[in-house]
């Protein structure tokens, strides 16, 4: 049996964005030089700006190579009185600025995608699904042990925030080609893609971790922006049968509860009995329930759900976050 309410795990998740006040907001990752030091990248995110005068810093990576001045890399998305371009400034003095959209409209979701491809040495640029800006670029990017991404300013400089709100922040190891771009601006990533090296959705919704969800632990810190249910609309084309199957394939292995309310589907081959399931979370667990509201509370001893069974769904409240959460082990 597949109760009806399981997919609501999926279309009730609150979604957020982070919003920026242009004063002193900002995400900001340390030691983040493995993000956006390939000779190949691809970056797509939303962007809602609020205003548009001035310079605002949408994202910034900083690369101080050996510290002396001479190899130092930025990169740059970056609003400049009504023009978004795209900056790269290299310690020689060797810049390039691509200018990717004038006369920028406030209060409007762009999709925006930044490729950079080494091998035809070009970086593409994308807007809601259309290329806008193609400019040959053959600067190579800099390593070095102190790169800095941030979200909202660039590190180090005074002015330059940004105004505005960032969603769906996505960084790749590789240049997407014209097909994927399309697929994944119409359908942001899940974060499992091969060649996803940094995936920010925003929809903690609270407290001052921005959480990496490509798995590959680059969690940034979150300075004074704040959640907004202020979000770009979705176009994704998956069938609730096709996200229904992605899911429990997925949330068979393990899933990551977050703190308050969470719903699963149990798919395990055999049926276990609820207390001895979530044994080793029984400190984190407030209470379990089941479609006919019948509960699971550690704290009390109580058990009137009995065993899970697969193929239903079930809620479960925590009081804190717990990574890695498997039943069928």
């Amino acid at each position: 049996y597949i109760l009806l309410f399981v997919p609501l795990a999926l279309f009730g998740q609150e979604n957020y964005s982070l919003s920026f006040d242009g004063v002193d907001d900002e995400v900001l990752f340390t030691q983040s030089n493995d993000l956006l030091i390939h000779n190949d990248i691809s970056i797509l995110l939303d962007i809602k700006i609020q205003s548009i005068s001035g310079y605002q810093t949408i994202l910034a990576h900083a690369n101080y190579g050996d510290g002396d001045g001479q190899d130092n890399s930025v990169y740059l998305i970056e609003i400049n009185n009504n023009t978004l371009q795209y900056v790269h400034e290299y310690g020689n003095g060797s810049n390039v600025v691509v200018p990717l959209e004038d006369n920028l409209l406030i209060n409007h979701w762009y999709r925006l995608a930044l490729i950079r491809n080494s091998s035809e040495s070009r970086i593409d640029f994308y807007i809601n699904n259309s290329l806008v800006s193609s400019q040959d670029y053959n600067i190579s990017p800099e390593g070095g042990d102190n790169g800095v991404l941030q979200f909202g300013r660039l590190h180090g400089e005074t002015g330059a925030w940004y105004h505005g709100f960032i969603d769906n922040i996505n960084i790749w190891s590789s240049a997407l080609n014209q097909s994927d771009v399309n697929a994944y601006m119409n359908c942001p990533p899940t974060g499992n893609e091969e060649g996803l090296v940094g995936s920010w959705n925003f929809n903690e919704g609270s407290g001052n971790t921005a959480d990496d969800i490509s798995g590959n632990g680059n969690d940034g810190t979150i300075y004074g922006a704040i959640y907004s249910e202020d979000v770009p609309e979705s176009s994704c084309e998956y069938s609730i049968l096709d996200q229904l199957n992605q899911s429990f394939d997925a949330w068979n292995i393990s899933i990551d509860l977050n703190s308050g309310w969470n719903m699963f589907g149990y798919g395990c081959p055999s049926s276990i009995d609820v207390a001895e399931g979530l044994s080793n979370h029984t400190e984190s667990i407030i209470i379990t329930k089941d479609n006919n509201g019948n509960v699971y509370m550690p704290e009390w001893g109580f058990n009137g759900i009995g065993d899970f069974t697969p193929g239903f769904g079930y809620q479960i409240k925590v009081t804190e976050a717990i990574e890695g959460f498997s039943l069928c082990d």
